[in-house]
C-alpha cells in the first residue's frame, strides 16, 4: 500500500474518534440547554454523557450530525495537506540561506559518491593553520599596518618611475616561515583559547602577594587550506567577494608558510595590498606590469629559447619557440582556413630561431621587437621581386642546412608569392604590440630569472589594464614558460621544488585562451 495513503487511513480513523468524542460533549451540552437545565452541564461525567445521547431520538439525530461535519471537515483538511506536499522533498541546508533538495538514495550512491564535506571533516580534509595576534611575526606585521599603507599610497603617486618600495624588512627570526605548509583558503572559523596562569594580587599595606590561579583567553582564527598538490577552481559572479574572500586570503596564508606565487593581477588591486607585507617577510617581490610598463619588471619572452641555444639544446630551443608562437597566434578560429594560420606561425617562428641564433654575440637585439623589425625589413619584396629572406635562408642552406629556421619556415616558403605577403601581414599585426616604446622596453632585456625561484622566496605579479585585453596572451605565455621551467627544476630535484610554487590566477579563463592549459592544469 502506498503510503501516502496509509497516512491518509490512519489520519481519518484518529480523526473519527476524535470526533465522536466532541460529538458527544457538544450533544450532552446542547441537550441540556434544550431542557432548561443548563445547571446540569457543571455535573458532566462520562456516564451522564452516553445516557444522555441514547436518551432520545433527538439526541441522536444531534450527534449524528456533528460527527458528520466533524469527519467532513477533518477529511478536507488532511486531503488538503497531503496534496500540498506532493512535491516538497527533504532539503538539505547547505548555508543559512541556501537549501538543496535530498537526493533519492543518497547512502547508496544511486547518484554518485559526492556530497557536501560536513564541517565535523573539515580538518581531516583540509590543512588548518592559526591565525594568532600573539604570534611574534603576526604581531609584527599588524603593527607595521598603518605605516605600509602610507608606503604604498606614496608609491602609487609616481607612475612614471619604476616601482623601489622603500621597506625595511623585519628581523631575521620574524621572516622564517610561521606555517608548515600553504593553500588556497577555503573557510576559517573563530576559536577561543584558553591559557592558564597565576595572577598576582598584593594584600593591602603589605610586600605579600596573594597568588591566585585563574585563565587567560584571547580569539584566534583557524583558517582551512587545500594543502595538497593539486588544482582547484573557484567560480563566483562580479562582485560577488572572490578576491576579498579567497583571493587575498589565500595569498598571506601563502607568504606565511614562505612559499612561492605567480599571481595574475588584472586590476593591480592584489599588489597594493599585499607587496609592502611580503617585503616586511623577506620576499623578492617582482611585477610584470602592462598597465604601467615603467613600473615593471622587465622580462625578455626569448628567454627560454636564448638559454636552450647557449646550452647547445637546439630541440628545446624550437619547442620553446612552437610556445611563443602559439600563445602569440592561437589556434585557428571559426571556420577559418588553416593554411593562413600555419603561415604565420611559420614565419613567426622561423624569425625567432633566426634572430637568437645570429646574435648570439649581441644579446640587446635577442628580443620580440628585433623580430618584428627582422620580418619587416627582410620580407620586403625588392626591386626584383625576391625578398632578403630568400636570399638569408639561400645563404642558411650553403653554410648549414640544419639551421632550424630553414624547416621552421619551410611551410610559409611553399606558398605563392601573394599568398607569403598576406602571412608576413598577420604576422606583422600579431608582433604590433611589441612596438609600443614603453613595452619594447620592459620586454627587451631580462631582470626576472626563474631560475631563483627555486632559491629564494618570490612573488611574482602580472598586472593587467581593465580596460583592454591586449596583453592576455602574454601572460598566458609567460605563466607557461614559468611552469614549464619549474617541472624541469623539479624533475631534476627527484620531482619536488625546493620551495613549493602556487599559482594563483584571478581571471583564469578571460587570461589563457591561447595556451592550452587544460594539458598543463
Amino acid at each position: 500500500m502506498n503510503k501516502r495513503l496509509s497516512l491518509k487511513i490512519v489520519g481519518l480513523i484518529f480523526a473519527f474518534i476524535i470526533s465522536i468524542f466532541l460529538s458527544s460533549l457538544i450533544t450532552f451540552c446542547l441537550m441540556q440547554i434544550f431542557l432548561k437545565q443548563p445547571e446540569k452541564i457543571l455535573e458532566i461525567n462520562v456516564f451522564k454523557v452516553i445516557e444522555t445521547v441514547k436518551s432520545s431520538k433527538e439526541s441522536i439525530q444531534i450527534f449524528i450530525l456533528t460527527i458528520i461535519c466533524f469527519m467532513l471537515f477533518a477529511t478536507i483538511s488532511i486531503f488538503r495537506f497531503f496534496r500540498g506536499k506532493n512535491y516538497h522533498s527533504k532539503t538539505y541546508k547547505v548555508t543559512d540561506n541556501i537549501e538543496i533538495p535530498m537526493p533519492v538514495g543518497l547512502h547508496q550512491n544511486q547518484h554518485g559518491s559526492v556530497w557536501w564535506l560536513s564541517k565535523k571533516k573539515f580538518k581531516k580534509t583540509f590543512g588548518v593553520n592559526t591565525i594568532d595576534e600573539e604570534n611574534p611575526t603576526i604581531k609584527a606585521l599588524l603593527e607595521k599596518a598603518e605605516e605600509d599603507r602610507g608606503i604604498i599610497e606614496k608609491s602609487e603617486k609616481d607612475k612614471n618611475t619604476k616601482l623601489n618600495l622603500e621597506v625595511e624588512p623585519l628581523p631575521e627570526e620574524l621572516k622564517k616561515p610561521i606555517f608548515k605548509k600553504g593553500g588556497l583558503v577555503v573557510g576559517k572559523k573563530d576559536r577561543i583559547i584558553f591559557k592558564p596562569y597565576i595572577k598576582k594580587i598584593r594584600i593591602f599595606k603589605t610586600n605579600k602577594y596573594l597568588k591566585i590561579p585563574t585563565i587567560k583567553t584571547r580569539k584566534v582564527e583557524d583558517v582551512y587550506f587545500i594543502d595538497d598538490d593539486l588544482h582547484s577552481i573557484t567560480i563566483g559572479a562580479t562582485r560577488s567577494g572572490k578576491t576579498r574572500s579567497l583571493v587575498l586570503q589565500s595569498i598571506n596564508n601563502i607568504a606565511l608558510a614562505g612559499e612561492n606565487m605567480v599571481i595574475s593581477d588584472p586590476k593591480g588591486e592584489l599588489f597594493e595590498y599585499t607587496c609592502v607585507e611580503l617585503k616586511r617577510l623577506g620576499y623578492n617581490v617582482l611585477t610584470l606590469d602592462f598597465k604601467t610598463p615603467l613600473k615593471s619588471s622587465k622580462y625578455n619572452f626569448l628567454q627560454p629559447v636564448i638559454e636552450a641555444i647557449k646550452q647547445k639544446n637546439t630541440p628545446k630551443a624550437e619547442n620553446y619557440a612552437s610556445d611563443i608562437v602559439q600563445s602569440l597566434v592561437g589556434d585557428v578560429k571559426g571556420n577559418g582556413e588553416a593554411i593562413w594560420n600555419n603561415g604565420e606561425k611559420a614565419v613567426i617562428r622561423a624569425t625567432i630561431m633566426a634572430v637568437v641564433m645570429e646574435n648570439i654575440e649581441n644579446p640587446k637585439l635577442q628580443n620580440l621587437p628585433n623580430v618584428y623589425h627582422f620580418i619587416a625589413e627582410m620580407c620586403k619584396e625588392q626591386e626584383d621581386k625576391t625578398t632578403l629572406i630568400d636570399t638569408y635562408l639561400d645563404f642558411l642552406k650553403e653554410i648549414d642546412n640544419t639551421h632550424p629556421a630553414i624547416a621552421s619556415f619551410a611551410p610559409a616558403q611553399m606558398a605563392a608569392s601573394k599568398t607569403r605577403a598576406s602571412f608576413y601581414t598577420s604576422a606583422l599585426s600579431t608582433l604590433n604590440i611589441f612596438m609600443d616604446s614603453y613595452v619594447a622596453s620592459m620586454i627587451s632585456e631580462n631582470e626576472i630569472d626563474i631560475n631563483k625561484f627555486n632559491e629564494e622566496k618570490t612573488a611574482l605579479f602580472m598586472i593587467l589594464p581593465d580596460e583592454k585585453t591586449t596583453f592576455y596572451g602574454l601572460c598566458s605565455l609567460f605563466v607557461n614558460q614559468v611552469y614549464t621551467k619549474l617541472v624541469e627544476m623539479a624533475d631534476e630535484r627527484g620531482g619536488r621544488l625546493k620551495i613549493r610554487t602556487n599559482f594563483v590566477l584571478d581571471e583564469f579563463r578571460k587570461l589563457f585562451t591561447n595556451t592550452k592549459f587544460s594539458v598543463v592544469f
